[in-house]
């Protein structure tokens, strides 16, 4: 692939019948992220958060609307984010992820990156629009070839 190009990514705001958010912390690292990943070849975004969630959480979940679309020219990426809702299976850590917690979304960890604090905000706003915006780059960037 040309360097030139963007990758796909997508993620999910997973929320529970409090309105709590679902997040996972990186083994790698202190930092409390969104479910998602990287969409594999010929897989569709909504496919590839229904895969990643359940690699990463051990939640079987329904995809709800797009959210947005996030580019990250930094990093070549573009995100795009949905909302989701659990249909099966149980909250478990992962080789990824070493915690999976419901929080409540006024009281994310400090380790919240900026992004999906912003992803997260605006699922919340419930807009009746797709967000589409340009996201700075992160003091901190995730290990080459993760997101």
């Amino acid at each position: 692939m040309s360097e030139t190009r963007f990758s796909v990514a997508a993620y999910a705001v997973v929320s529970d019948d409090g309105r709590r958010i679902l997040l996972t912390r990186r083994r790698d690292s202190d930092d409390w992220v969104l479910p998602g990943g990287s969409v594999e070849d010929a897989e569709a975004p909504w496919d590839a958060i229904v895969r990643e969630v359940a690699e990463e959480t051990g939640l079987e979940v329904a995809i709800g609307r797009l959210v947005g679309i996030y580019a990250k020219p930094g990093e070549r990426d573009l995100v795009h984010v949905f909302t989701a809702s659990v249909r099966g299976g149980s909250l478990r850590p992962s080789d990824e992820r070493d915690r999976v917690e419901f929080v409540n979304p006024n009281d994310l960890p400090e380790q919240t990156s900026v992004r999906d604090r912003e992803r997260i905000a605006d699922t919340l706003a419930e807009r009746p629009t797709v967000v589409l915006a340009t996201q700075p780059p992160e003091a901190d960037e995730p290990p080459a070839g993760t997101r």
